[in-house]
């Protein structure tokens, strides 16, 4: 990455998103089956988030925003995320082969880097370069099958190597040499740089050589194509506040946004608001497979739950629980009521205690997704829990509803247990 002074505002990237879901037709016409940013939002999903400054400013700012992304219950099925600053090569493969083995038959590994890059194709971490091929061969020596789902993200500079790796011989050959070149000089830079390509994804079709035998499923994304220098800047880079930005803008525009247009999005606002100074670049291996698979993580009634029902009338309250907080296995409650109830909370105790003393221990809030219990009736409403939180499966709990005038007319108690 180089230098520059970020300008980023919420309200163009709404715009841009806005504009490019209006002019562009998804790249797959393939039924999505419905998974999310994560391949199994029930598996172990990790996502390591590395940066290398070596002088560069803003790279803790990229951390936190990937982490931020990550880590969105809704968004992000609620990664697990393993945030290394100053990585070091030996951190980078060691961080790398944990999560491959944690992940299981179905996890999905999110990888991130975020630091200075070669022309190569290969990452500068603190102390010394770092081809990719490595991290690829890290995972296959851990693993007996290949991970379900693999993102690798790159925002550095020449990034775009991750993509199409045929870069460096062509560059090295359009260049003019003082002294001249010869075929032989020109037969050595080939022969060397077939080992600088093994760090890329696709020259020469590496994504085929590599791909299948670590990842069942690979998404790779790069800050700038292979010829271009990345901007950064004192609040973080410009690709990944485009990435931070460009999701908050679909979840809240539109939540059945899909990873293709996703990928699209950054894409976009990352060219706009360079200038046009860099352009991200994607592949998606297998496409049909992933790019038509929604973004945003949808609850879903699993875990902890006490087989609620879909109601077919208006009712005074059912309960179901989603995915939440995945690092603490905290869930999220959703709460199904008609419309005479105005608030929702909860008492950790039988129902006549909770009665006698109507104390709210956790808020709720309108659900923004209206589809979170199956067949709400008309006039009925969604509540979920303000944040995650984590049911003792011994304790009952009882849920109070309040009307307008802060009355409880409505109570549910439940006696949780694990399925």
């Amino acid at each position: 990455m180089k230098l520059a002074k970020p300008v980023k505002t919420l309200t163009s990237v709404m715009f841009v998103v806005a504009s490019l879901l209006v002019g562009c037709q998804p790249r797959t016409n393939v039924n999505s089956h419905l998974r999310d940013l994560a391949y199994d939002s029930s598996a172990k999903n990790i996502a390591l988030v590395f940066g290398a400054a070596n002088g560069l400013p803003g790279i803790t700012d990229d951390l936190n925003n990937m982490k931020q992304v990550l880590e969105d219950p809704q968004g992000g099925n609620g990664f697990q995320v393993i945030m290394v600053n100053d990585a070091t090569r030996d951190q980078i493969l060691n961080a790398t082969k944990e999560a491959a083995v944690a992940a299981g038959e179905n996890g999905t590994i999110f990888w991130y880097f975020t630091g200075h890059g070669a022309e190569s194709g290969q990452l500068m971490t603190t102390g010394g370069m770092l081809p990719f091929a490595e991290v690829s061969d890290a995972i296959r020596s851990v693993r007996q099958t290949p991970v379900k789902r693999m993102f690798a993200f790159f925002d550095s500079c020449f990034s775009g190597q991750m993509v199409d790796g045929s870069a460096t011989v062509k560059r090295l050959a359009s260049k003019n040499f003082s002294d001249g070149i010869s075929d032989q000089v020109m037969k050595d830079a080939a022969e060397n740089y077939a080992d600088a390509a093994a760090g890329s994804f696709f020259d020469q079709s590496p994504i085929v050589k590599m791909g299948p035998s670590a990842y069942e499923q690979l998404i790779v994304m790069s800050a700038s194509q292979r010829y271009e220098t990345s901007l950064a800047g004192s609040g973080g880079s410009e690709f990944t506040n485009a990435l931070s930005n460009v999701f908050r803008a679909l979840k809240s525009s539109k939540p059945n946004a899909t990873i293709g247009e996703f990928l699209e999005g950054v894409k976009t606002e990352t060219t706009r608001s360079t200038g046009g100074s860099h352009t991200p670049a994607y592949r998606v291996m297998p496409e049909q497979g992933v790019m038509g698979d929604t973004l945003f993580a949808k609850p879903r009634q699993q875990n902890l739950q006490n087989n609620p029902g879909v109601p077919q009338v208006a009712l005074k309250m059912v309960v179901a629980i989603g995915p939440g907080d995945a690092t603490s296995n905290a869930a999220r409650l959703y709460i199904g009521t008609d419309a005479s109830i105005a608030k929702v909370g909860l008492c950790s105790g039988r129902k006549d205690a909770c009665l006698r003393n109507p104390q709210v221990f956790l808020d709720f809030r309108l659900a923004q997704a209206q589809n979170v219990i199956a067949e709400i009736p008309a006039g009925g409403v969604v509540y979920e829990s303000a944040k995650p939180i984590v049911i003792e499966g011994s304790k009952p709990v009882t849920f109070l509803g309040f009307d307008a005038n802060g009355r409880v007319v409505a109570t549910r108690t439940i006696q949780f247990r694990r399925n």
